[in-house]
């Protein structure tokens, strides 16, 4: 199966970061190499481009993606990697059953129930873009590493944190097989992405 190889730049040496075929890659855009370059960025932490060598002009992100290719993640700013230390197995016990009842609260006020099935809050959870036994700390040393200096979120229970998701989708979403991606993007337009099963296409 042909393949894809994506480069970003670590302490000045582009390595090879991940191998992504690229019938995976037709999955997540219309346009391919415009989904790579939002992936480089969510890698490298900082805005660039694709070129197909280390410090060249952008490639055409019109144009089809290649199998066999290597693509390199450019940008001229430092690199802001997740500090792994603060992706681990360390739980903690600082979120109580009060700060999650009012969690839930707080979502249902603002989403109403679903906000992918319009489900009513009966039938759904509310849900947390990170683990909630990672507890605050985890959060707090998150947007050290990747926050961009005006996001000010340092409580696992911070509703900008949470969506409400029907129960079936809400065990989807813990185990990785229900993403969300905002759009519009630096890289990427509303109309770049194939739409859900069951949502209409932008217009």
């Amino acid at each position: 199966m042909d393949s894809i190889t994506v480069h970003v730049q670590i302490s000045g040496v582009y390595l090879p970061v991940l191998s992504i075929p690229v019938v995976e890659c037709h999955r997540f855009a219309f346009k391919p190499l415009k989904w790579l370059r939002f992936l480089g960025y969510t890698i490298y932490g900082q805005e660039g481009h694709i070129s197909l060598s280390p410090g060249a002009d952008s490639v055409d992100y019109e144009s089809a993606i290649e199998g066999g290719v290597h693509y390199f993640y450019v940008s001229p700013l430092p690199p802001r990697l997740l500090d792994t230390r603060c992706i681990n197995d360390e739980i903690s016990d600082a979120d109580t059953t009060e700060s999650r009842a009012e969690f839930l609260d707080h979502l249902v006020d603002r989403d109403g129930g679903c906000i992918v099935t319009n489900a009513t809050p009966q039938y759904c959870d509310a849900c947390h873009y990170y683990p909630r036994s990672k507890g605050s700390e985890y959060i707090q040393q998150l947007m050290l590493n990747r926050g961009d200096g005006d996001i000010d979120i340092d409580d696992i229970n911070d509703v900008r944190i949470g969506l409400v998701l029907c129960n079936a989708l809400h065990r989807k979403f813990e185990v990785g097989q229900v993403a969300f991606l905002k759009t519009p993007n630096f890289a990427l337009s509303d109309n770049d992405i194939p739409p859900s099963p069951g949502r209409s296409a932008v217009l």
